[in-house]
């Protein structure tokens, strides 16, 4: 509260450092590294399991960022050049948004503050994700045989049921071929995991 706050800025908005001690903000003298949008390693892991006539295939993904690594743009609110910020839909009120009543908050104020820099929140999107499982049955010979079939295996799979992630944003793995990309966690722009169930029959005759 007894903050010295720089011209052009109010409270609220995020704190940046002054690295060179200069007294002034300036983004080509207290520019540093934080961390890097690469990936310190990736792993996966695929068994299935086998008893009698049932069988269980898991197939786990995971990119993990280290110390500083795999990191992104994560905040509610889409900094576009030459605008204003756009809030999402109602997310003022499901997120950590600084107000005069809310001085420990997570996130900066919602509104423009004209004349400051606008920083980028980033976080790292490390996650672990049980992307494949299937469960199926194959139906023995005796049943086989009384139906007329050569073989039947029934069948319950998933994709993308559980990811596990510190990441707050909709998506820790979206994609980063797009140049347009820009604020793929709480903004606007990002996208959610699709997850899919699906129920079958496998027969031949």
């Amino acid at each position: 509260m007894d903050d010295e706050i720089p011209t052009g800025y109010y409270p609220g908005t995020y704190r940046l450092k002054d690295l060179n001690n200069d007294g002034i903000i300036t983004p080509l003298n207290d520019r540093s590294i934080i961390g890097y949008t690469d990936p310190a390693y990736l792993f996966s892991i695929i068994n299935t399991f086998n008893y009698k006539d049932f069988s269980l295939m898991v197939y786990i993904n995971s990119v993990q960022g280290g110390k500083n690594r795999y990191m992104d743009i994560n905040d509610p609110i889409s900094y576009i050049s030459g605008k204003e910020n756009i809030v999402n839909d109602n997310t003022y009120r499901e997120w950590d948004f600084w107000y005069p009543a809310n001085p420990g908050a997570k996130y900066a104020r919602i509104d423009d503050v004209t004349g400051a820099i606008s920083p980028y929140r980033r976080m790292q999107r490390s996650f672990v994700r049980i992307q494949d499982i299937n469960f199926s049955y194959r139906f023995n010979k005796d049943i086989l045989y009384i139906t007329g079939l050569s073989s039947a295996k029934l069948f319950l799979s998933g994709k993308n049921l559980f990811t596990f992630t510190d990441w707050e944003g909709l998506d820790p793995e979206a994609d980063r071929e797009s140049p347009n990309q820009v604020g793929l966690g709480l903004t606007n722009r990002g996208r959610p995991v699709m997850k899919s169930i699906s129920l079958g029959l496998n027969i031949s005759f």
